[in-house]
């Protein structure tokens, strides 16, 4: 009696281990997108898929990410108007949208284009695309930057775009390449 209850622990607790997901599969809630926010390539808003989580914006600090969804380039502007800011940082990631819808419509010109969603980099979710280091120009008011980033090379799904500051602002977007 007691070894096949001793077994029936045993092989209860095999059964849990074996079950328990591995906090490696995982992915940093950082990768992880709940929504795009849509612009032409004239960085004009062309509205929301899902819930965005990005912040694009604080009181001294914005961020312009057009277009998105995006095929060859993306480009983004950074504007800051923080005294001490003078170069920032950016990074774009593979992430994950766990709930993204088969396809993403938007209205273009009168008409609507719908865009199939297609994602080839889950497996590559959090790892690194750019880092590179700016210089916010100007002297006074708000200062500015425009980056380009070449996407033509890489595997159709979602990406982040990281952006902070040398003194600590941050902001992210999420993007589709299709």
């Amino acid at each position: 009696m007691i070894r096949v209850l001793l077994s029936l622990v045993l092989i209860f607790s095999l059964f849990l281990v074996a079950c328990k997901k591995n906090d490696a599969d995982v992915p940093n809630s950082d990768y992880v997108l709940k929504g795009l926010l849509c612009s032409d390539i004239n960085s004009i808003r062309l509205g929301m898929v899902g819930r965005s989580d990005d912040s694009i914006r604080t009181d001294s600090l914005d961020l312009i990410v057009f277009p998105n969804p995006v095929d060859g380039l993306i480009a983004f502007n950074v504007r800051s108007r923080e005294a001490h800011t003078t170069t920032f940082k950016y990074i774009l990631t593979h992430a994950l949208y766990p709930d993204a819808p088969d396809s993403i419509l938007l209205k273009r010109n009168g008409s609507s284009v719908a865009y199939p969603v297609v994602v080839e980099n889950n497996t590559l979710t959090g790892q690194e695309v750019v880092r590179a280091t700016a210089l916010l120009d100007g002297d006074t008011g708000w200062r500015y930057k425009g980056v380009v980033i070449k996407m033509a090379g890489q595997p159709k799904g979602f990406y982040r775009l990281f952006i902070e500051t040398n003194t600590g602002t941050k902001l992210r977007m999420g993007l589709y390449k299709y």
